[in-house]
């Protein structure tokens, strides 16, 4: 079901960063803060989190953000966007310390599961 009115870039990346929270607690994994900061260039945001967890749920706390704002928004499509491009690339590497030359396609497997578990997750809060 798609939002009925437009989220604002602030609301989108604030869900974006509820998600990476959401997850990490849901993990046991501490949240020290959530930050946003505005420029020229746009919104940035970060979600500092401390402690420890299997490299499965490091991927699917990294793509919770990109999980947040499809919740937010109401649909379910795995579709990476420009603000998610760093919590794919830090996923990536979190892929690569258990399959260290992953395909292409066995990559966007990984990154995709890591994304429907990471909704599940939110879909069940």
């Amino acid at each position: 079901m798609e939002r009925a009115t437009p989220m604002t870039q602030f609301e989108l990346v604030m869900m974006h960063e509820a998600g990476h929270a959401y997850v990490a607690q849901h993990y046991g994994v501490t949240v020290n803060y959530m930050e946003m900061d505005e420029d020229e260039d746009g919104l940035a945001a970060l979600t500092n989190v401390e402690g420890t967890a299997t490299w499965k749920e490091r991927m699917i706390m990294l793509m919770a953000g990109l999980a947040g704002e499809a919740h937010a928004l109401g649909h379910e499509e795995y579709e990476p966007n420009e603000g998610t491009l760093n919590d794919i690339a830090m996923a990536m590497d979190v892929l690569k310390t258990v399959h260290p030359n992953p395909t292409a396609d066995e990559a966007n497997v990984a990154l995709e599961m890591a994304f429907y578990d990471a909704l599940l997750l939110l879909r069940q809060a």
